[in-house]
């Protein structure tokens, strides 16, 4: 176990995971996999370990579930070093820069879920045994995104809430403007 990734904020250990597990292919494929860190943390029990306090922790340092977090993986040192070095590291990689405001987004609740409710994902040539179990959602640069079957992912959960709360603002002020005019025509 790594002492330097338990303790950073858990901001930078999105961030972290994001450019870790798909920094070279871009905005959505950092995007995608937050969200599904996102929808980990809705169900704990299954994908978090439980001796980790932080939601975001238990998800993403869970033994074997993001790959650029295990010991053995070409990308681990470099996170650890990232993490040992941040203020340097973001002022000079518009990777890492993209991922911890996306990263800061999703803390804040206001990241959009483009991956419809999907909790795992792998490289498209890979072809592990899981995912015939599961529900293909979408293809995100080289990673294929999955649902567990049965998942309720309504039409409403597709959007975050800071999108929602605007919308249904705006429609009230419009539903507000409209009866003022027909008051006012009276």
């Amino acid at each position: 176990m790594n002492y330097i990734l338990y303790g950073i904020l858990p901001v930078k250990l999105i961030s972290l995971a994001a450019y870790g597990e798909s920094s070279g292919e871009g905005t959505e494929a950092m995007k995608a996999v937050i969200n599904v860190i996102q929808n980990r943390t809705k169900n704990l029990t299954f994908f978090g370990d439980k001796s980790i306090s932080n939601k975001y922790r238990s998800v993403i340092l869970k033994k074997n579930q993001f790959s650029a977090f295990n010991p053995t993986d070409p990308v681990y040192p470099k996170l650890l070093y990232i993490a040992q070095h941040w203020n340097t590291e973001i002022k000079k990689n518009k990777a890492l820069q993209t991922s911890y405001r996306l990263a800061q987004s999703a803390i804040r609740g206001a990241l959009s879920d483009i991956t419809r409710g999907s909790v795992y994902y792998h490289r498209y040539d890979y072809n592990p045994s899981w995912s015939k179990n599961m529900v293909a959602v979408k293809r995100i640069g080289s990673h294929i995104f999955y649902r567990k079957p049965g998942m309720d992912v309504s039409l409403l959960s597709m959007f975050n809430p800071v999108t929602i709360l605007i919308s249904s603002f705006l429609i009230a002020f419009g539903y507000w403007i409209v009866s003022r005019r027909e008051n006012n025509g009276k």
